[in-house]
């Protein structure tokens, strides 16, 4: 079950990755 919420978060994230910045994919958008 873990294997899949990675993927359901990295979905979600792309959204609120630019307003929040607290996933992996984060960094990469704020530097």
């Amino acid at each position: 079950m873990q294997g899949v919420r990675p993927t359901q978060l990295a979905a979600q994230d792309p959204a609120p990755d630019d307003d929040e910045a607290g996933t992996a994919d984060d960094p990469a958008d704020l530097s």
